[in-house]
């Protein structure tokens, strides 16, 4: 049993990587985040030191290892559309995910325990002694 967990959990850690790689891939072609986060109007030496700061100036996979390891430590950077630490963005609107998510889970369990016994109570015809 615990060489089926340790298996399942490497398969889990190589897809999560997987989809992490090709996420991180995929967003190399989006665009410059530079000039999303400046603007138009920033000078080359300004956007050749927001690069740098951001490491956009190394090679493709020393990006990639960055992101895992800060990944890793509940670190995922700045956010290209707001310009603020997308930790603070994840933890400013947790509140109101976590209420969402107990809601859908009474509602679902409200409405699922009755609808699953309806057919144990339709094949007894006996419902009356719910």
């Amino acid at each position: 049993m615990l060489a089926f967990v340790i298996r399942r959990l490497m398969q889990a850690l190589i897809v999560m990587l997987t989809v992490a790689f090709i996420a991180f891939m995929l967003f190399q072609y989006v665009g410059d985040p530079v000039t999303n986060l400046m603007g138009q109007d920033a000078t080359a030496e300004q956007r050749a030191q927001l690069r740098a700061e951001l490491g956009l100036d190394q090679p493709f996979i020393v990006q990639f290892a960055h992101f895992i390891g800060n990944a890793v430590q509940g670190e995922f950077g700045i956010s290209l559309r707001q310009g603020r630490k997308v930790s603070a963005l994840i933890a400013e609107r947790f509140p109101a995910t976590l209420e969402l998510a107990a809601v859908a889970a009474v509602i679902g369990l409200a409405l699922g325990v009755p609808l699953a016994c309806m057919p144990r109570c339709a094949a007894a015809n006996s419902c009356r002694s719910w």
